[in-house]
Formats: structure tokens, sequence, C-alpha cells
């Protein structure tokens, strides 16, 4: 399985991990005539993660695979709302157009597209080892099976098992020593927060809503748990407990707060949080990682998903562009490497300062945070103007005589029937 012969036939892409992105990487490579076949541990789409946060740069690229967020129930997001424990406005953050979807919605949403646009998953296959030779991949699954492909994307998150096997020496995710939780509550007596999300310093704990038009109540906090705990502690105990847990941490802040916790409807979803440092190398040979399992960014700085689809997309441009597939990957890892690696930084620095204990720390706090939130404001605009354009060719020479394949949904000829 030469990088030479490849123009001789279609090359095929193992791709570990069904998420948003694998999905992602699936449909754009699938049109660039790569065959695809993602293999997906769980066996149903979960709602681990609770909310994804998709900025206008992510939103960018999901109008390129395809996808119409407006019809997943999304919380439009035009601005944030810095405040105190009181409900007092710190600073308000203009967010440009950001929605907050139900994780699982858009998972579901890209398998269905993944599949309509000819792409093969398999649920329940959790990888055990991956065999590598210079033009050869195969995977190994714990039910035994075995699958050969020309090149293999790790897209299966923080804790990837393609990193564990393929970069043994590659630093492990540390535990922030947080815990995210989130739920939906509905509302009718409280008004729309008019597409602005309320960030509140609590007394104890971080607490986030936004209330739509129909006043459906999307929240999340964070709690602090010195430990990282296993999936059994965090799960051992029910629902109606973790409510509790949570309502205590914020019966002493300003309504709603309290209000939207003992109302909540849905499932109290919750999960610790780790942050993967500056991760050097992200291919080796005709293996690469994409997303949460090369950069992953904590969701404090509401760019995890928008990179994962960001990187999609350039992996496929150059996938497009490099006939060698080590080259492909490492021209993708230069196109990315320096804006992942400053937005995860950014996420990490923005996790800290979710709370203060004292007294005298949320004075300090409150006064400071304004400062540093109008110099984040810049950041974040610098973020979402930034647009991974599926026509441009990361060669610096052009190439007479190449028609390059348009990757954007709105192309009808871009998927070899």
């Amino acid at each position: 399985m030469s990088s030479s012969s490849s123009s001789a036939r279609k090359r095929k892409a193992i791709i570990i991990g069904g998420g948003i992105a694998g999905c992602a990487a699936s449909i754009l490579l699938q049109r660039i005539g790569i065959e695809c076949e993602v293999f997906e541990r769980d066996t149903e789409v979960r709602n681990e993660g609770a909310f994804v946060n998709i900025a206008e740069n992510g939103l960018h690229c999901l109008d390129v695979i395809g996808i119409d967020v407006s019809k997943l129930n999304p919380l439009l997001t035009k601005s944030m709302t810095f405040c105190t424990h009181t409900l007092k406005p710190i600073y308000v953050m203009d967010m440009g157009t950001t929605y907050n979807i139900m994780r699982a919605d858009l998972s579901k949403a890209m398998r269905e597209h993944a599949i309509n646009e000819g792409v093969k998953i398999q649920l329940g296959k959790r990888l055990v080892d991956v065999k590598l030779a210079s033009t050869e991949v195969s995977v190994i699954f714990e039910d035994g099976t075995e699958t050969k492909g020309d090149l293999l994307v790790g897209c299966d998150g923080i804790h990837s098992v393609v990193r564990k096997i393929v970069f043994p020496e590659a630093p492990v995710p540390l535990y922030s020593g947080i815990i995210g939780t989130g739920g939906i509550a509905h509302m009718p007596e409280l008004e729309s927060t008019h597409n602005d999300i309320k960030m509140v310093f609590g007394l104890e704990n971080f607490f986030g809503y936004g209330v739509m038009d129909n006043h459906d109540v999307y929240w999340w906090n964070n709690f602090y748990m010195e430990k990282a705990p296993t999936k059994e502690e965090l799960y051992r105990m029910d629902t109606e407990e973790w409510f509790q847990k949570a309502f205590q941490k914020h019966q002493n802040d300003a309504h709603p707060i309290p209000e939207i916790i003992k109302r909540s409807t849905t499932e109290f979803v919750r999960w610790p949080i780790y942050n993967l440092i500056d991760l050097q190398k992200w291919h080796k040979g005709i293996v690469c990682m994409i997303g949460d399992a090369a950069h992953a960014v904590a969701p404090h700085g509401g760019q995890g998903a928008s990179m994962a689809l960001e990187d999609a997309i350039v992996l496929a441009q150059c996938l497009r562009d490099y006939e060698d597939i080590e080259l492909a990957f490492e021209k993708f890892q230069n196109a990315r490497y320096e804006r992942v690696t400053s937005i995860a930084r950014q996420a990490r620095r923005s996790g800290s300062s979710k709370t203060s204990s004292s007294w005298l720390g949320r004075v300090i706090r409150d006064f400071l945070l304004p400062i540093f939130l109008r110099m984040g404001a810049g950041l974040v605009k610098t973020m979402q103007e930034y647009r991974a354009d599926p026509t441009f060719s990361l060669k610096k020479l052009a190439v007479e005589n190449v028609d390059h394949i348009d990757i954007s949904a709105n192309n009808n000829n871009n998927i070899e029937k």
C-alpha cells in the first residue's frame, strides 16, 4: 500500500473515534476520494459533556460540512455577562454568533451526515493495538477483529488510545481539579436572556446559564474535587444526589440560580476536566491525531469542538494537496500547531480564575477581572475571525493543470459515487 500506488486506487483511512472530530474528518476525507471507516468504542451516542460551544469559526466549519445547527435546538449566544454571586454585572463580552448545543445532538447529526456521504461507522469497537508499517497500518480491536488501511487518524479524545499506543512517550492528561456538570430546566416564569449568557462567579462555585425564548434554561457549573474520580465514582451518586449537591453549593447565590438547579428536568451530566499540556508531535509515519487526541482545549475556552472541526478541514486540505501521507501530516501539524496551542493555553488560564472562596479574593478578582476580560475580548475576536477555507491550497507553489477538489458541502461533484 504505497503512496505512489494510491493514485491508481482509492486510499483507505481508518478513523478511531466517532465523535465530532472523527465524523468531520471522515466526511471531508470521503469527499477528496479517501475511503473512510470509523470505529467508535461506545455502542450508542452518549450525552457526556452536556453542552458543546460552537463559535463563529466552528460554525463556518459546520457550514462547509453541511450541518445546519439551527435544527438542533441550540442556545444562541451573542454576548456573555460576567456577574458576581448577586448577579451584579462585572463585564459584558461580545461573542459574535455562538451556539450552545447538546453534544449528543450534534454527534448524532454528524454521524447521520457521515453515513449519508458513504462513510462506514462501526460502534462498540474498542481499540487494543496498532501495528504500524511504512505503507500500511493495522488496528486490532477487543473483539479480536482486525482492519488494515493506508492511514490512521486518531480522533478518540483526550484519553486517546491511539496516542497511548503509538506515542507511549507522550505526556498523560492532567486532571484539573474541576468536575464539569450541567442540565436543562424549564421555567416559564423566567424571561429570555435574549441571546445573553450569564457567567456567575458564585460564592462557592462557578455557574453559567441562558434562558431560551421557549423558557428552557441551559445551565452548567463547576465542582472542585481534589482527586480525579473514576467514572464509576462519578456515577455512584444518582442524579437526585448530584442536584442536591449542586443546590447546596449555590443556595446562597442570587435568584434564579438555586431555582434553576431545583427545577432541572434532565439527567445530571458530569465529567472530569483534564488538560493535555502541549503535545509536541501529533503524527508518526502514516498515523496522525486531531482534535482533543492531539491538543485538548479545556471547555473554559469554548473552542474545543471548533478546533476539532478546523483540524478536519485542514487535514483534508493537506491530504488533498500532498500525495505523500507523511508529508501531508507534517504540513497539517505545521499549519495548526501555533493556533491551537495558543488557544489551549488561554483556556487553561481562564479555568484557573473561575472562583475564589475568600471574601478578599472575590473583591480583588471582581476589581481586576474587567481589565483582563477587556484584554481577552480581543483574543476571542481573533479566535472567531479565523476561517478554515476549504478551497485554499497549502502548497507554496501553484501546481499547473491540477483542479483542486472543493470539499465544501455545496459542491455537488465532491464525492466519488
